[in-house]
Formats: structure tokens, sequence, C-alpha cells
């Protein structure tokens, strides 16, 4: 739906496989009968290049990041509710709904803030999103809930006018749901959950 490479990234220290390699198993060896399609070449313009950072375990054991570009031409409304989600946040409350709730808590939606990978599907996908509003707001301010105040964020007007540039059919690729961010499964979930699969 949008547009991506991922990167190339340099070998892991003695006899690990490349991790952009999709034959590249968890314990580093390669799995040679792996059937996939190759990463496509870029046909279209990228307009924007994006990296994410991200970390695995409690501890945070890893850290690695994943880097991709953005077809900004093809799709200008969906690379921009895409940036927004990946820096400062998709605002999408009205500012008459915020004047007339007093005392009202909420805070953009943002992967930066309570993000993580709530699904991953071998050798198909890598979900992205924040499943939780409240869970992520209580996070980023060290608070064990949101509290009666709080208010997710609505999902954002429906992104209708615009078509994809390729399909979705090989690894290396991002997508969006295909009314936007905030739409994953359909815009059936509670607002505060609507954000759970921004992007795969």
């Amino acid at each position: 739906l949008l547009a991506a490479g991922f990167p190339t990234n340099a070998r892991a220290a003695g006899q690990r496989c490349d991790p952009a390699d999709p034959r590249c198993k968890a314990d580093g060896t390669l799995q040679e009968d792996l059937n996939v399609k190759p990463i496509p070449r870029v046909t279209n313009e990228i307009t924007h290049v994006v990296q994410i950072t991200y970390t695995v375990g409690e501890r945070r054991e890893e850290v690695g990041f994943i880097r991709f570009g953005l077809y900004g031409k093809d799709c200008p409304a969906s690379v921009k509710q895409m940036l927004q989600f990946l820096t400062s946040g998709i605002k999408s409350m009205s500012e008459e709904k915020i004047r007339n709730s007093i005392g009202m808590q909420s805070a953009p939606v943002a992967l930066l803030d309570g993000g993580l990978v709530p699904n991953i599907c071998a050798n198909t996908a890598v979900e992205f999103g924040v499943p939780s509003q409240s869970k992520a707001y209580a996070s980023s301010r060290g608070m064990r809930t949101a509290g009666p105040d709080f208010v997710p964020q609505e999902r954002p007007p429906v992104i209708d006018s615009e078509s994809f540039p390729r399909p979705h059919d090989v690894g290396g690729l991002v997508s969006i749901p295909a009314k936007g961010i905030g739409y994953g499964e359909g815009g059936s979930e509670p607002e505060d959950a609507a954000y759970k699969s921004a992007f795969l």
C-alpha cells in the first residue's frame, strides 16, 4: 500500500547470516530450501527514508534497525500519515471536543510511545502498532493506569482517494491498511486499540 525496501545490514559477527535475508533463521543459520520471492526492485520514486530502531526483550538484549523508503508522490496522504505516526504522533481529536472536555487527558498516537510488534508471521509479515493508547499514555508518564480522565484519539479521516502503486505480495515492502492507519482490523475494534495494527 505504501512501499519500501528493507536495508541490507552488515553480517553479524561469526557465521551468523544476514538478518535482512528472508532465509535467515532465528538461530543465525540459512534455510536453504525456503521458497520466497526476492525483494522487489525499486521502481517508484522514494521521497522519504525512515529508520526505526527496535529492541528485543525486557532488558533490551538485542538492538537493531529497519530502514525503508516511502513513495510520497504516489501516496502523499498515506505517507504524511505514516510520518506523523512515526514521529510526533497522530492527533485526530477535534479541537471542539478538547475545548468542551474539562480535565480531559489525551496524547497523540505514535510508535515512539507504546509502540511494539504485536504479531510476527514467519516468512510473511511483521506487524507494528500501538495496542493500547491508554497503556501507552500511562507508561510514558510512569503511571500504572491512564486514569478516568484519559480519552483515546479517534480514528483519523479515511484515506480513500489514493490508489496503491504496487501490491504487497513479496517481502521487503511496507503497507498500511487500505483506509489508512487506525483501520487495521476494519475499524471494528475499540478506539483505544484502533492503532494496534498500524502497518506491516
